[in-house]
């Protein structure tokens, strides 16, 4: 398992947790997703060989979010 912490553009409270964090937990590997919405940041465990941090950032994006670093 490999750790990741992403800069988020564009999260503006709750709701805007609750979409990535969703859409995350589709994602086979994807545990202990903590989101920081002030900080603008996710952070999360995957297994790159089972979720490829492209596809997660893909996942993100598609949610209407800009991942930024």
């Amino acid at each position: 398992m490999e750790q990741v912490i992403l800069k988020i553009r564009g999260m503006f409270g709750e709701h805007c947790e609750r979409a990535i964090t969703d859409s995350l937990s589709h994602i086979e590997s994807v545990t202990d997703v903590v989101i920081k919405e002030r900080a603008g940041t996710i952070s999360f465990c995957h297994d790159p060989k089972i979720a490829p941090l492209i596809k997660i950032k893909d996942a993100i994006t598609d949610e209407g979010y800009d991942v930024i670093g």
